[in-house]
């Protein structure tokens, strides 16, 4: 559903916690400024496997298969100093307050459905979107949430009440008779053509191969069972985080922006997609305006920073000098200037498109430093966003296939 419009101020009131908390960081740690890179992530991924990735044996009617998948660590082993150090068993792992979960939702019928939310049992019901045969959706959930599927809203197909986590999963199936393999077969043959049949089993899989996995790892498997098997686990590196305290040196080209371009400087971007990805031997932009060595007044080609481990699982590292003064009053300066219209990421209704608001001249010109932070941190940390995370264990592993998956909320 679409959310109404949020005024500056709130927005304003959030930039301002999150620069004070940059300028802590600012006044509490000068950083290292390096001429030559000492790290960075395609150079630190010759290391050992991650200890945590388990390889996993399942088998969804092929055959058995292999692949490797990310095992939370017992809670012990966060409290040590090294990594070779043998953990005592002093904690027991508590059940967080915050029992939100992400929930998918599959119609695995050949017809096409409207999906409701039911305030209760009677009560109120709130179209939340449509899904065409054979398609899944999520959203952000609580246990005892009520859902239902149908094809108007007086005739519910399929309702489904929300359980604790790990259960992410609530499938409509109008074919399955349960603990009756024959029957359900028959109402197969009788109601899909090969096509429908095709990808009815396609989800099958799928779900044989998550409660394999949820049995393993005791995680939902949140994507989908594809062609080629499960979802490949991530590609890019990723910083371990094996004990609270670890710290890696990482090296980045975005050096901090110490003065704001002038707009006089800024010309229309025509590049896109990869075209405006910049190669590491490229030089940066707008680098007069970047820090400069104190003796040569040169601009430096590098920057050191350093990653703190604050939380194993999920993986949160503190960032100290992560960026400069500059940069976060720059920050504040645009959350004041944004107006906010209301959201398009809603499912159903009317979606209407952010307008440019006499602010769009300041937005623009801090695009060059806003990016310029943001590839400090594609290119040189990790691939997702580094800050502070507040997702539950529905998403908290980084490794594991599917063990990440993005919902609309």
């Amino acid at each position: 559903m679409a959310i109404t419009s949020v005024q500056s101020p709130i927005l304003l009131a959030i930039a301002t916690l999150f620069a004070a908390s940059l300028l802590q960081f600012n006044s509490s740690f000068s950083g290292v400024l390096a001429q030559e890179p000492t790290c960075d992530w395609s150079s630190c991924t010759e290391t050992e496997r991650d200890p945590d990735l388990k390889e996993f044996t399942y088998d969804v009617g092929d055959g058995p298969q292999k692949t490797l998948v990310y095992v939370e660590p017992e809670i012990n082993s966060f409290y040590r100093k090294s990594t070779d150090e043998i953990p005592k068993a002093r904690y027991n792992k508590v059940t967080p307050a915050f029992n939100g979960l992400g929930g998918k939702f599959i119609n695995m019928s050949n017809k096409n459905l409207d999906f409701y939310w039911e305030s209760h049992a009677g009560g109120n019901s709130v179209l939340m979107r449509h899904y065409e045969p054979f398609s899944t959706g999520g959203t952000g959930t609580f246990p005892s949430h009520r859902f239902f599927f149908a094809t108007v809203p007086t005739e519910k197909l399929h309702l489904m009440i929300v359980k604790d986590y790990p259960e992410n999963l609530y499938v409509y199936d109008p074919y399955l008779v349960e603990s009756d393999p024959e029957q359900t077969e028959k109402n197969l043959q009788e109601n899909l053509n090969t096509d429908e049949r095709r990808q009815y089993d396609k989800w099958k899989k799928t779900l044989l191969f998550h409660e394999q996995y949820k049995a393993f790892t005791g995680r939902s498997y949140l994507a989908n069972y594809g062609d080629d098997g499960p979802r490949s686990p991530p590609s890019h590196h990723m910083w371990r985080a094996d004990y609270f305290g670890q710290e890696h040196w990482v090296t980045t080209r975005e050096t901090h922006f110490v003065n704001l371009p002038p707009m006089s400087e800024l010309g229309r971007i025509t590049q896109s997609g990869s075209e405006r990805i910049l190669k590491e031997s490229d030089p940066r932009h707008f680098q007069e305006y970047r820090t400069k060595d104190e003796i040569t007044h040169e601009p430096l080609e590098f920057m050191n920073m350093t990653l703190k481990v604050l939380s194993c699982a999920p993986r949160v590292f503190e960032i100290p000098n992560f960026m400069s003064q500059m940069e976060v009053h720059h920050i504040l300066e645009l959350a004041g200037a944004i107006q906010l219209a209301e959201s398009t990421t809603g499912d159903v209704g009317t979606n209407r498109g952010p307008k440019e608001t006499s602010s769009a001249r300041r937005r623009k010109l801090g695009l060059a430093v806003i990016r310029g932070c943001h590839e400090r941190n594609r290119r040189s940390l990790t691939p997702f966003t580094v800050g502070l995370r507040t997702l539950h264990a529905s998403t908290r592993p980084y490794y594991g296939a599917g063990a990440l998956k993005k919902f609309r909320t």
